[in-house]
């Protein structure tokens, strides 16, 4: 025998709402942390011993940001900008970007778009017809056949000089890819790759999937 049913009152809901962006924001900055970690863990010889200090500092940046306490987690629709290298399609998700303001001040931005799938849309979904199913299968595969661009980046809240900026790109269960890398204003000539075979790859990709998933549900394309 089961309990009555629980009515949430509107003001649980919202804040049930709030919460659970809130944690999934703060889940997938860890993710690109995390990630970042994995595609620096072994580096090249061939990088200079500037660089290397270059490539430290960012992850000690990173680490010490995403271990703080967030006063302000703020996720909201990305607009679509120019220099977006997406042909964005019908029935796609055109990203989320988040703000996070830690307790002390530090100021850090995350930005998800690429081959993201768009939940709230029901374009072709009342179609009966094989020929109008067939239609969106191929057009969900040609979204999800597109990298996700996975964006991470710190900013001297004074002068809103940039930190820290990490491009990741990620392939659906296939790899995660270190594209761009800035410190400072300067960019470090590193590419790395993680696929499969890596010991955290079944982990990252799985956790990626959950947060994303609930970020495109809940924050709507723009």
């Amino acid at each position: 025998m089961t309990g009555p049913e629980r009515h949430w009152t509107p003001e649980e809901l919202k804040a049930e709402y709030k919460q659970t962006l809130e944690d999934a924001s703060v889940q997938m900055l860890e993710v690109i942390y995390d990630a970042f970690g994995c595609l620096t863990a072994e580096l090249p010889s061939t990088l200079s011993p500037d660089e290397n200090t270059k490539i430290q500092d960012a992850i000690d940046q990173m680490q010490a940001f995403v271990d703080s306490r967030f006063a302000v987690v703020k996720p909201k629709p990305r607009v679509e900008r120019t220099t977006d290298r997406v042909n964005f399609l019908p029935g796609q998700h055109k990203g989320v970007a988040v703000e996070f303001v830690t307790e002390s001040g530090d100021l850090g931005f995350l930005n998800m778009y690429g081959g993201l799938r768009d939940s709230g849309d029901n374009i072709d979904m009342r179609d009966q017809d094989v020929l109008m199913r067939r239609h969106h299968t191929n057009r969900t595969d040609k979204i999800l056949s597109q990298p996700v661009h996975l964006n991470m980046h710190l900013k001297d809240p004074m002068t809103l000089r940039p930190i820290v900026d990490i491009w990741i790109r990620y392939r659906l269960n296939q790899s995660f890819e270190l594209h761009k890398l800035f410190v400072g204003e300067e960019k470090v000539d590193l590419s790395s790759n993680i696929r499969i075979s890596h010991p955290y790859f079944e982990d990252l990709n799985k956790r990626l999937l959950k947060h994303s998933k609930t970020l495109t549900t809940f924050v709507p394309s723009a």
